[in-house]
C-alpha cells in the first residue's frame, strides 16, 4: 500500500478527516486502466441450494428461517450496514450460488440485475459493503458465477462489472495483512489470487496473495491441520477456501505451492477427526453438526485419501476414544489465543459420545443467527462437562473475548488391560476462584459397551468454603431418558432401540430440561442428566458410569 492511499483510506480516519478522505479514497480506486475481459474463470465445484434459490427469485434471502428482502434500497440501508452478519449475508453475494443452482434464464437475469443494482449504489467506497472480508466474498462470488450470470450481459453491464471489480480489487491490494486475521484474511487472499489470475497485468497481485498465503498457513494452521481458533466450523470454511485457491492456480496453469497442498491434506484429516459415525461434526466452538453430504463433497473435491482417522489433535487439545461402535470426542484444551477467542466455548473437559449413528451425549451447540442465543450457548453449563458454583471453566467477557482461562491443561492417554482406552485430563481454570483443579478420567471398555468416568476436584489447600458442583450430560433430542431405582440411576433409549444405563457413586441425580442447537436455527427441547453435590474438602471424587444394557 502506498503512503498516500494509506492516508486517504477512510477506514483509518475519524470525524471530519473521514468525510474528506472518503471521496478522495474512492477517486484513488478509480485511477488506472480497466480490463474488458477475463483471462480465465476460477472453478466452482460447490453446489448451491436450489431451495434457497427459489426464495431469491422473490428477492428474499432465507437464512435459517430469517428472511431479508433484496429490494432496491437494501444496498444502502443503514440497518443492514449496522448488523455485521446481515451486511455480510447481503453484500457478500454468496447467495448467487443458490440462484445458479436453481438455474434457468430468469435466475440468470435476476442475478445480473441484483449485481447491477449493487454497482449503481456502491461504486464508491462506503462502510459495511466495502468491508475487506465482505468485499473478498463478493469478488469470489462474482468470478465463480461470471459464466452463468455475466457472460451474456450487454456491453453496458460488462463495463460496469469490470469497473467495479477492478476498484474492489484495488481496495484489497491496499489492506494490511497484519490487521486481517483468521478466515476473513484467507478470503482476502483468495480474492487477490483470483484477481491476479483472472485479470491481465495483475502478476504483482497474485504474487502478493501467494506470499500472504505462505505466512497465513504458517501462523494459523498447526502441524495436525487444526486452525488456531479451535473451531471445527472455521476449519471447514478454511478447507473450502484453500481448495478454491488450489483449483484456481491449477486452472491458471500454475503448480499449487507445496505448503498449500500440505495444508489441505492436514485440514481434511482434522475435519475427519471431528466427524461422528453419522458423518456430521461434533458441536464444539460455534460448530453445528453440518450436512454429511456437504462434508463428503468437500472430501471428494479435496482429493485427500484418509486411510486412518486421527485419534487426537494434540496441538489444539482434542482427543477421541473409539472402540467398536462407540465414539467419544473430548475437548482437553484451553481457549484459543486473542483475537481468535471470540468463538471459544468454555467447554474444557466436555465430551460428546455416539453409539453407531446414534448421538447420545452432546453439547448444546450454537445458534447460527441469534447472537444472544449463541452467547449463552458458549457457557460451560451448555456442555457435557462440570461447573463449580455455576461459574464457567473460563471467563467469557462482555466483548466476547476470554478473560480468566486455564493456564495449564494436561492430557494423558493410555491403553488399559484388555485393550480398553483411558483418557485422563485436567485444567486449572477454576483455580483463581477457589484453588480447585478439575481432573476428569474417562475409560472406554474394549467392546465399547462401558464408559467409566470420574471427576476429581482437588485443591492443595483446604477450601475456604464449600463449593457446589454440577456435572451435566446433555442428551440428544432423539434419546429418551427416565430415572430408575428411586433416582439413583437413569435408563436411556437410543433411536435405534439400544438401551444404556447411567449409574453414579456419589451426588444427587436429576433429569432436567435442556436445549439442543446442533442443527438449524430453532432450538430443540431435550433433556440432561445432572449430577450435583457439595465439595467441602480439598479432594472430592465423583464416579459415574454409562453401560450398555
Amino acid at each position: 500500500m502506498s503512503l498516500l492511499s494509506d492516508i486517504l483510506d477512510p477506514s483509518r480516519n475519524h470525524g471530519a478527516m473521514r468525510l474528506i478522505a472518503r471521496p478522495l479514497y474512492s477517486w484513488s480506486l478509480a485511477s488506472g486502466a480497466v480490463p474488458d475481459r477475463l483471462l480465465m474463470l476460477p472453478p466452482d465445484p460447490w453446489a448451491g441450494d436450489a431451495g434457497k434459490g427459489r426464495w431469491i427469485t422473490n428477492r428474499t434471502i432465507d437464512d435459517n428461517g430469517h428472511q431479508t428482502m433484496l429490494d432496491a434500497g437494501v444496498w444502502n440501508r443503514n440497518t443492514v450496514t449496522a448488523d455485521k452478519r446481515q451486511c455480510t449475508l447481503v453484500h457478500g453475494f454468496e447467495w448467487l450460488a443458490d440462484l445458479k443452482a436453481l438455474g434457468g434464464d430468469a435466475s440468470r437475469r435476476l442475478g445480473r440485475q441484483l449485481m447491477q443494482e449493487w454497482m449503481a449504489s456502491n461504486m464508491r467506497w462506503q462502510e459495511g459493503a466495502w468491508d475487506n472480508a465482505i468485499t473478498a466474498r463478493r469478488i469470489a462470488a462474482w468470478l465463480m458465477g461470471y459464466e452463468f450470470f455475466c457472460a451474456s450481459g450487454d456491453d453496458a453491464f460488462l463495463r460496469s462489472f469490470f469497473d467495479s471489480l477492478t476498484r474492489q480489487l484495488r481496495h484489497l491490494d491496499r489492506v494490511h495483512p497484519e490487521k486481517n486475521l483468521g478466515t476473513d484474511a484467507l478470503r482476502i487472499i483468495r480474492a487477490l489470487v483470483y484477481g491476479g489470475l483472472c485479470l491481465e497485468g495483475a502478476e504483482n497481485r497474485l504474487a502478493a496473495g501467494l506470499n500472504w498465503l505462505e505466512h497465513w498457513l504458517h501462523d494459523e494452521i498447526d502441524s495436525e491441520g487444526m486452525h488456531i481458533s479451535r473451531s471445527p466450523r472455521e476449519l471447514v470454511d478454511i478447507a473450502h477456501i484453500l481448495i478454491d485457491i488450489r483449483g484456481a492456480l491449477v486452472r491458471g496453469g500454475l503448480a499449487a505451492p507445496t505448503s498449500l497442498q500440505s495444508a489441505i491434506d492436514r485440514t481434511m484429516h482434522a475435519i475427519r477427526f471431528f466427524r461422528m459415525p453419522d458423518g456430521r461434526l461434533t458441536c464444539f466452538h460455534t460448530t453445528q453438526e453440518d450436512d454429511a453430504t456437504r462434508l463428503d463433497t468437500l472430501l471428494r473435491v479435496s482429493g485427500v485419501r484418509i486411510r486412518k482417522p486421527l485419534s487426537h489433535l494434540e496441538g489444539s487439545g482434542f482427543e477421541s476414544l473409539v472402540r467398536e461402535r462407540t465414539v467419544l470426542i473430548a475437548d482437553c484444551g484451553t481457549s484459543a489465543p486473542w483475537p481468535y477467542d471470540s468463538c471459544a466455548h468454555a467447554s474444557t473437559l466436555a465430551f460428546e459420545m455416539s453409539v453407531g449413528r446414534d448421538r447420545m451425549i452432546v453439547n448444546c451447540g450454537t445458534h447460527p443467527v441469534d447472537s444472544m442465543w449463541a452467547d449463552h450457548l458458549r457457557a460451560t453449563a451448555a456442555h457435557s462437562g462440570l461447573t463449580i458454583d455455576d461459574r464457567n471453566a473460563f471467563e467469557i467477557r462482555a466483548d466476547g473475548h476470554i478473560g480468566r482461562a486455564p493456564h495449564n491443561t494436561t492430557t494423558r492417554r493410555d491403553v488399559v488391560q484388555g485393550g480398553g482406552l483411558m483418557l485422563t485430563m485436567a485444567h486449572d481454570g477454576y483455580a483463581p476462584l477457589n484453588g480447585i483443579v478439575h481432573t476428569r478420567r474417562l475409560m472406554l471398555s474394549t467392546d465399547g459397551a462401558v464408559l467409566e468416568g470420574e471427576d476429581w476436584l482437588v485443591s492443595d489447600a483446604p477450601l475456604v468454603k464449600p463449593v457446589n458442583f454440577a456435572i451435566r450430560f446433555h442428551l440428544h433430542p432423539r434419546v429418551q431418558a427416565s430415572l430408575i431405582q428411586d433416582g439413583q440411576a437413569a435408563l436411556l433409549r437410543l433411536p435405534s432401540g439400544g438401551g444404556w444405563r447411567f449409574s453414579k457413586k456419589a451426588g444427587e441425580l436429576a433429569l432436567e430440561t435442556s436445549v439442543y442447537c446442533g442443527t438449524g436455527a430453532t432450538p430443540r427441547k431435550t433433556q440432561q442428566l445432572v449430577l450435583t453435590g457439595v465439595a467441602e474438602q480439598g479432594n472430592t471424587a465423583i464416579g459415574w458410569t454409562f453401560s450398555e444394557e
